[in-house]
């Protein structure tokens, strides 16, 4: 028996065989079971069955799948043993002695080697069964293994995932947790300086296949977690480490290739895609190895100037791998590198004697060339390049910018990001070099050589080339002021001469090739030809145009101004001659007058500095006359039009053609993109009127109110209330609209007081909702039958809603009085016309149109009309208009534009009631008591209803209102019955209706409702006590349904409610109320419903209430507490604070109510505030639970910032001293840290100490010492932990920051901006604000001289940390701290400076406080001057 004793069972493991004999069991059966016996004794019973699975490891390291080394139940058992307890002694006593005999590396990589012939399931287990045993063997089995060993065992691991890659099966995490193990364990050995150059050598002549294919045959970002990222690290160590560089730098410097690109060239020959993945990250890393070797630790990454030579060597090198082919993988290789290039500042500008980028630019070249033939990756990554190369050295691309130009123009708009980028990047190197002249000259050219796509028509080509970036609104007006500001004088002629020569030359060849056409049979081809010559000038006219505009004639002189509008003109009329010659019959000949067309507008209305606005350009005779040629093109059509707005000032009867077109083409829903080339698709008319408009409304129209009839004025009045039909909530981002057009316009200043236009428009406003007049709003609510027929009104639908959308921006002032009072009766009765479905949209009509929005342009029209004008008289009091504005009979839903509208104008009609005489007054009041009680028995209580009933309620509950007899009852039969009608709808069998998410604004009108109807019954003196319930019942039934977000319009109103139902109770039904209140507040704050003031910015009190457009506020409710029920709620809050019966998530939101209360009470309730406020800061200098979160830190902070602000008079030195302690703990370094730094803390903190020292200096000025020991830790709290610092050194930094300050994202300078104000604040003088003390008792002093003495502690405390070598200082804050050192060093004396400096035994400290003193020194006023 094996297990009969110790003798026996070694004997049995050692047997040759397994097992030794047919009929026994196999021997990890046996191993097992001796294991897992405690009877069973061995002596170190672990270290033999290790000592013999280790053996049958090495054995069997040669043999077939079915060997020992791939069962799983050894490894199994080997990692019971060493990961367990052993029942003799540790292993570590014994296992490395093992370790010498047996070499567990070379069992490591036999199992790695064999282990891709295994199947994948069984190679998943057996990692996972492995892995414990790797972690505790290799670790101590690589410090007693050769070089060799660990090399080979790194060889197999990248073998067997280069085997994984080629077959396209992807291991088992388990797998890859294994190999990554294995891998970051051998990295030391691997990586040793002592053995780089061996390792360097064994890497390239068996590594590096397996190690490119391994990472690089798909396209990988190195995750840091990933093993591809522990695999490149240590190749990354062993080739670019500080050997190897060396032996790279001398080689290159010799004339000698760098070993890696050479190697990686020739394997590109066999696996190209893998090499092409790596070139990125290897030339990255090897240019970080030269930063790191030349430079140490910089801030900005850049290679010193003796080793850019070498890496710019290595860059070429790995550049010629990448772009030797012209594949869509080598551009992205060849992208990537230069990327990595710009990053690292490799390559300046000019300073490249290499040709690597010429070659790189003309192989774009041709890769732009026949562009719709390629696909769309790859004009992606040539512009791309193409951007990178300017970047780097622009002056490599200068000489190809006229073919590039020519390239680009046809290049279609969905690359425009990339486009822009270059022509950017070629702009700003014109203007830095003061020569924008010469990129017009290189546009020009490129315009002269550009070819057009075949497979496009012209129109499409000519669209495709004006929308380019050229020809952008952006680049257009920098080019322009760039000529205005950088072009000499001694340039201009030349320049304009230059131009005009290009454009008569386009001009003149088409007249030539056109004469030559004519004299032969006229093909399609020769009509392209022209078309494109006409394509070209169209675009260079354009470019032409800008140019000239914007030349400083101003600048120039008489003569040379002279000459260059000489110059101008002269072409401008052979340019229209040539147009004569041409014909304006065709496609070109259209463009080209159009273009000569653009080219005189932008001449005649150039800004005022030029001279050419008042040059002679005549207007082409007969002009208008084209108008009525069927096919004019669009844009030819604006064209002719804009020219005949410009010749309006001279010729008014030219505006007649515009109002013409306009009328003809403009719709109210049409757009443009604002670019000329868009016309001439089949909707050009459309966009060109949409442009005309924009035109005459931005530049024209003011010219027009000056100079025309008035019939014209009202063709244009007609227009621009045609263009109101289009709402502007319907309006689209970066088009133009004629309606933004327009509305743009209607909010200008200036334009109202165009006199002339405002009367046709006000006339036509009148007109258009005439069909209104003839009735009386109550008449057509009470009988619908006398309003006119539907289809007469329906015909007018678009009339009355551009009018109402016109008259919501015409100011008040504008508007007679008698026109006010009809045009509000004329909105009343749309709005009554519109609710009875009389006033509907007819069928031929193309405008959306809805019920509600047309009734929000009334509504709002009425509210704006009676609030602008201060007359309530306009206003219809009738209890039916009331009751119709409370009704939603359109049909269609409620928008809150509408309900707001609605709640807008109930408001201003009930306040009017209240202002009239009494008589009156009560007669309304009861018309609307009895009217309402009337809705309240036919109809159910809708959201609007409830709202104007509010209104209503809160009208006649105010104090007087009700001692009126006459209308008493009628107020009180209609509280009985909205008390029927409103608590069957909250009681128990409906209200889960309500609590449903659409819901839940209906039931913030009800519980408002329902809160006014307390308010009245208390007033009449009606309340049932023992009824006031429903609150409870509310939030009992809120607090069931735990799955819904209540928003604060829902949690306000019910604790409003809660509070109105505490004041009808008795005293102690009222108590348990109260605390009911309390607990509801923190419910719904956890339902994230309120805002906790530790969230919000540094605000006054009034900034804390929460209001909505429905809900009154809590600031509101809590000024209205008797002083008895506010006592109580601070009674509440204290017993919670004192038996801590609060939960972790709760205490932020009792914080934000005691907040609440302390700043939002009663008159008298001073001393009780007092206390209370007393009470919480002793409990919090006492709760450790401040030192453990960052939660309390944040609330508690901004709540005693809330105190001192509004109670700075009542603190005293307990005070004083429970605040030093709270901060203390706030303060206190933390070895744990939240993942976002709360900035909040720091502000609320440093709020807290200037508020202190400002006005309560006597308090202060007993604790300097606690207030030097927070401002010390106020600047720790500055401490940046310097890049590449070890993780125990890191740690030992981070433990000293707060918990609530996150090392990755420090304080910044707003944070050393408010600490630097605090230390000025302490040298200022101010006055103290203690109870009890008039403003005068006291004069105003500083700190300084107290302060003197702990001000260099303060001070001594900044040096040390600048003088730190684990920290460093951004300078940006060093910056914003200066004002508070300097105001240190101010408030100190000289002894305490030579203390310090005798005191400091360091020499960096010592230096940096002589500069700190010079510059104290520097700026301290002297008393001179």
């Amino acid at each position: 028996m094996p297990l009969s004793s110790s003798e026996a069972f070694i004997k049995y493991l050692k047997a040759p065989s397994d097992p030794p004999s047919g009929h026994e069991s196999p021997k990890i059966s046996v191993a097992r079971a001796a294991w897992d016996s405690r009877d069973f004794y061995v002596p170190s019973k672990g270290e033999v069955i290790t000592d013999w699975i280790l053996t049958s490891f090495l054995k069997t390291r040669d043999a077939k799948i079915s060997s020992t080394i791939f069962d799983i139940d050894y490894w199994e058992l080997l990692a019971i043993i060493l990961t367990g307890k052993d029942h003799s002694r540790p292993f570590d006593l014994w296992l490395p002695s093992l370790l010498n005999r047996i070499s567990f590396g070379t069992i490591l990589s036999s199992c790695l080697t064999s282990l891709s012939s295994i199947p994948s399931d069984s190679q998943s287990a057996l990692s996972a069964s492995a892995l414990a045993s790797v972690r505790v063997l290799w670790p101590l089995a690589v410090q007693k293994s050769g070089l060799d060993i660990v090399a080979s065992v790194f060889r197999a691991s990248l073998s067997f995932s280069c085997l994984a890659h080629k077959s396209s099966v992807t291991p088992s995490p388990s797998t890859i947790n294994l190999l990554s193990t294995i891998c970051t364990v051998s990295r030391p050995t691997l990586t040793n300086l002592s053995t780089a150059k061996k390792m360097r050598s064994i890497f390239l002549d068996d590594h590096l296949s397996d190690w490119v294919i391994a990472i690089f045959t798909n396209e990988t970002t190195l995750e840091p977690s990933s093993l591809a990222h522990v695999y490149y690290s240590i190749v990354a160590d062993i080739m670019f480490g500080i050997e190897a560089l060396r032996i790279d730098a001398q080689g290159i410097s010799e004339g000698k290739p760098a070993v890696l690109p050479q190697r990686l060239a020739e394997l590109a020959e066999q696996t190209r895609q893998p090499v092409l993945n790596s070139l990125p990250h290897i030339l990255e890393s090897f240019l970080v190895g030269l930063e790191r070797q030349g430079a140490g630790h910089s801030v900005q990454p850049s290679i010193p100037s003796n080793s850019k030579s070498v890496g710019l060597a290595f860059f070429e090198k790995t550049f010629e791998i990448a772009s030797s082919q012209s594949t869509v993988s080598s551009w992205k290789a060849t992208l990537h590198l230069l990327e990595v290039a710009e990053a690292h500042a490799l390559i300046s500008s000019r300073s490249s004697h290499w040709n690597g980028f010429a070659k790189i630019i003309s192989a774009i070249e041709s890769t732009l060339t026949g562009l719709y033939e390629k696909p769309d990756e790859d004009i992606t990554i040539t512009l791309d390049i193409l951007v990178a190369i300017s970047k780097i050295d622009i002056y490599v691309v200068l000489d190809h910018v006229p073919n590039l130009v020519s390239k680009l123009l046809t290049i279609p708009t969905e690359y425009r990001n990339s486009m822009d980028s270059f022509f950017e990047i070629l702009f700003g190197h014109y203007c830095k070099i003061r020569s924008p002249d010469k990129l017009v000259g290189h546009i020009m050219e490129g315009i002269e050589k550009a070819t057009f796509i075949a497979a496009f028509d012209s129109a499409r080509n000519y669209r495709l080339a004006a929308s380019g970036p050229l020809f952008t609104e952006r680049f257009r007006t920098a080019l322009a002021s760039s000529l205005r500001t950088f072009l000499p004088t001694t340039l201009l002629v030349n320049f304009v001469r230059t131009n005009c020569a290009a454009l008569l030359g386009f001009a003149q060849v088409m007249v030539s090739r056109s004469s030559q056409s004519s004299q032969k049979h006229s093909s399609s081809a020769s009509e392209r030809n022209l078309d494109e010559l006409c394509i070209q000038f169209a675009i260079s006219a354009s470019l032409s145009s800008d140019a000239f505009s914007s030349i400083p004639l101003h600048s120039a002189g008489i003569e040379i101004a002279d000459e260059l509008v000489s110059l101008i003109t002269t072409t401008y009329h052979s340019l229209y001659k040539c147009h004569e010659a041409l014909g304006s019959e065709r496609w070109f000949g259209q463009l080209l007058i159009s273009s000569i067309l653009r080219l005189r507008y932008t001449m005649i209305t150039a800004p005022p500095p030029s001279t050419l606005a008042q040059a002679s350009f005549e207007l082409p005779p007969s002009m208008e006359n084209w108008l009525q040629k069927q096919a004019l093109s669009a844009e030819l059509s604006f064209e002719v039009n804009r020219a005949l707005l410009a010749a309006s000032r001279t010729m008014p009867a030219k505006l007649d053609f515009v109002f013409q077109y306009l009328q003809e083409h403009l719709a109210p829903d049409g757009e443009w993109s604002g670019r000329i080339a868009d016309m001439t698709d089949f909707e050009g008319h459309r966009k060109s009127s949409v442009a005309l408009w924009s035109v005459l409304v931005d530049r024209w129209i003011y010219s027009i109110d000056e100079s025309t009839s008035n019939e014209q004025l009202e063709r244009l009045a007609g227009l621009i209330l045609l263009t109101c039909r289009q709402s502007e909530d319907r309006m689209k981002k970066g088009v133009i609209t004629p309606a933004a057009a327009t509305f743009r316009l209607l909010r200008s200043a200036s334009f109202w007081e165009l006199r002339n236009l405002r009367i046709p428009l006000t006339q036509m406003v009148l007109d258009s909702t005439s069909v209104l007049a003839p009735y009386q709003t109550g008449g057509l609510i009470e009988n619908s039958k006398t309003a006119p027929k539907t289809s007469t009104l329906s015909a007018k639908i678009d009339e009355i809603l551009s009018t109402f959308r016109f008259l919501s921006l015409v100011p008040t002032d504008y508007l007679k009085r008698e026109q006010r009072a009809e045009l509000v009766k004329r909105a009343y009765n749309a709005d009554v016309l519109i609710a009875s479905r009389k006033l509907q949209k007819s069928k031929d009509q193309h405008l959306s149109y809805s019920p509600s929005l047309f009734r929000i342009s009334t509504r709002s029209f009425i509210s704006r009309i009676v609030a602008e004008s201060s007359s309530p008289e306009l206003l219809n009091l009738e209890s039916n208009v009331l009751v119709h504005l409370m009704t939603n009979d359109a049909g269609d839903s409620l928008p809150s534009l509408f309900l707001k509208a609605t709640q807008n104008l109930l408001q201003i009609s009930h306040a009017a009631i209240g202002k009239l005489s009494t008589e009156r007054r009560n007669e309304n009041y009861i018309r609307l008591a009895q009217a309402y009680a009337q809705v309240l028995q036919d109809k159910e209580i809708s959201i609007l209803f409830a709202c104007g009933l509010s209104d209503f309620l809160d009208l006649v509950s105010k104090p007087g209102v009700l001692s009126q007899a006459e209308f008493r009852e009628e107020i009180s039969a209609l509280a009985d019955l909205l008390t029927k009608t409103l608590s069957p709808i909250l009681s128990e069998h409906e209200v889960g209706v309500l609590f449903a998410p659409e819901q839940l604004t209906v039931l913030e009108h009800y519980i408002l409702l329902w809160r006014k109807i307390l308010v009245l019954q208390r007033a009449l003196g009606l309340i049932d006590r023992d009824a006031i319930v429903l609150g409870t019942h509310l939030l009992g039934s809120l607090a069931e349904k735990t799955d819904i977000f209540y928003p604060k319009n829902i949690a306000e109103p019910l604790l409003s409610l809660l509070l109105e139902e505490a004041e009808a109770l008795d005293p102690q039904s009222r108590l348990v109320h109260l605390s009911r209140f309390v607990a509801t507040f923190v419910f719904f704050a956890e339902k994230s419903a309120l805002r906790t003031s530790s969230e919000q910015a540094v605000q006054r009190p009034d900034d804390l209430t929460f209001e909505t457009t429905a809900s009154p506020s809590l600031h509101f409710m809590f000024k209205r507490l008797s002083t008895d029920d506010h006592a109580a709620l601070l009674d509440i809050l204290d017993n919670v604070f004192k038996a801590q019966l609060f939960s972790e998530s709760a205490l932020p939101y009792l914080f934000e109510l005691s907040s609440r209360l302390l700043i939002s009470a009663p008159e008298g309730t001073s001393p009780r505030r007092t206390q209370h406020a007393r009470r919480v800061l002793s409990m919090l200098a006492d709760h450790e639970f401040l030192r453990l979160t960052r939660g309390p830190g944040s609330f508690v902070t901004r709540w005693i910032e809330l105190w001192c602000t509004e109670n700075t008079a009542s603190l005293n030195l307990l005070d004083i001293g429970n605040i030093w302690a709270v901060i203390s703990a706030v303060l206190h370094g933390s070895s744990s840290h939240e993942p976002e730094t709360c900035h909040q803390i720091f502000h609320s903190t440093t709020m807290i100490l200037t508020i202190l020292v400002r006005t309560r200096r006597e308090l202060v000025l007993s604790t300097l010492p606690h207030l030097t020991v927070i401002l010390r830790k106020l600047l720790s709290a500055f401490r940046h932990v310097r890049k590449g610092l070890g993780k125990k050194q890191k740690q030992r930094i981070i433990e000293t920051l707060p918990r609530w300050i996150n090392p990755d994202s420090p304080l910044g300078s707003k944070e050393a901006r408010a600490l630097a104000r605090l230390l000025t604040t302490i040298a200022a003088k101010h006055a103290s604000r203690a109870q009890g003390v008039s403003d005068g008792a006291h004069k105003s002093e500083s700190l300084s001289k107290p302060f003197s003495k702990h001000a260099p502690q303060v001070l001594m405390g900044y040096v040390q940390m600048l003088n730190d070598p684990l920290l460093e200082m951004p300078l940006e804050l060093r910056k914003e701290l200066e004002p508070g050192v300097l105001a240190l060093c101010g408030m100190m004396t000289e002894y305490g400076r030579d203390a310090i400096m005798a005191g400091s035994s360091d020499a960096g400290e010592k230096t940096l406080l002589k500069t700190i003193w010079q510059k104290y020194e520097k700026q301290r006023y002297s008393g001179k001057g």
